[in-house]
């Protein structure tokens, strides 16, 4: 999507009403260039896991560390509801960290926890919109934003690769 943006900007005299000036151009990029940047950056992150034996391994050293942490407190001298308070928030603790690292585990789901990037291509959007305005006007804004909704009418767009920017 970011090279179709480019070519439409560097052809300005087919598809915009003026031409775009170098420092627009160059702002332009800038902006694209961060976001794809970061798009390819949380890729990276999505479609590289953990290794299993890694994964698994946490797992069962967390669980043996939690089960045999209440014989580390044999020779203490303190009372036995002390030491049941101390394991029971330990294991509380140590549990509750695996819950996140599960729940962590895939950041670009569809779960409340899960990155909101559908928020994040919006406000890139709003950006592309705000340049497209200052340097062709709100009208070219306007039919950019009109075509890049989705057509049941609602404000989320689902644009793809090759989704045309500008119909004329």
């Amino acid at each position: 999507m970011c090279q179709h943006l480019r070519i439409a900007l560097t052809d300005s005299k087919k598809s915009l009403q003026s031409e775009c000036s170098g420092l627009s151009m160059s702002r332009f990029n800038g902006i694209l260039d961060q976001f794809n940047h970061a798009y390819c950056a949380q890729k990276r992150i999505y479609i590289t896991p953990p290794p299993f034996p890694m994964v698994q391994m946490s797992r069962t050293i967390t669980f043996i560390w939690v089960y045999f942490l209440p014989f580390a407190f044999v020779m203490d001298e303190s009372s036995i509801l002390a030491h049941c308070v101390v394991v029971f928030f330990v294991t509380f603790a140590f549990i509750g960290l695996e819950a996140v690292a599960i729940e962590v585990d895939d950041p670009f789901g569809h779960d409340d926890n899960d990155f909101d990037n559908m928020g994040l291509a919006l406000l890139v959007f709003e950006d592309v919109y705000n340049v497209i305005d200052l340097v062709d006007g709100p009208e070219w804004a306007c039919k950019v934003r009109f075509n890049m909704k989705s057509g049941n009418g609602d404000e989320f767009f689902r644009p793809s690769e090759s989704t045309p920017l500008i119909r004329v």
